[in-house]
């Protein structure tokens, strides 16, 4: 205890630990009161994320097809955005974008997409599906709401993505 005392008794060095303490109080407290735009995105990422419904591969096919097996889902209900395809057993995740969402889903279920994805679904591994429309997202581009989607996904660094996005 003596070593202490003594070291924090020299004000030159008690000044400089209250300083960088100070430094990194100022620094915490402006990450959370004033979060950069990367922070706020992927924030607003999760939120309309949590507002859409999530539906197996089995699901998808359902919805979009009637009981002919003629296609359902008019133009009107295909929608810009992205997807996202969760792979629940590896716990991996595609993210990817299209001017008709329904139809980029199908093609990556029927092998028109990214290999990786649809071997695994061929092979057995439990997925899971949803889509965020570009409207009303609060994005100005497919763009930009595909590379934050792919960013709070982690889907460049741990998932089915070789990009981090168109562009990127």
């Amino acid at each position: 205890m003596d070593i202490f005392s003594e070291i924090f008794s020299r004000s030159d060095f008690a000044y400089d630990i209250r300083f960088y303490f100070l430094a990194l109080f100022i620094g915490v407290l402006l990450y959370v009161l004033f979060p950069g735009k990367d922070r706020r995105s992927i924030q607003k990422i999760r939120k309309l994320a949590r507002q859409q419904l999530e539906v197996t591969p089995d699901e998808f096919f359902a919805i979009r097809s009637d009981r002919d097996g003629k296609e359902y889902i008019s133009k009107g209900f295909d929608f810009a955005g992205v997807y996202i395809i969760h792979n629940r057993t590896k716990h991996k995740y595609y993210v990817g974008q299209g001017t008709n969402v329904m139809d980029r889903i199908s093609q990556h279920l029927m092998g028109h997409g990214n290999g990786d994805v649809y071997a695994d679904y061929v092979y057995g591994d439990r997925f899971a599906i949803s889509a965020l429309a570009l409207e009303n997202s609060g994005f100005k581009t497919l763009d930009d709401l595909e590379r934050y989607t792919i960013m709070t996904y982690k889907a460049y660094e741990k998932g089915y993505n070789r990009t981090r996005g168109n562009g990127v």
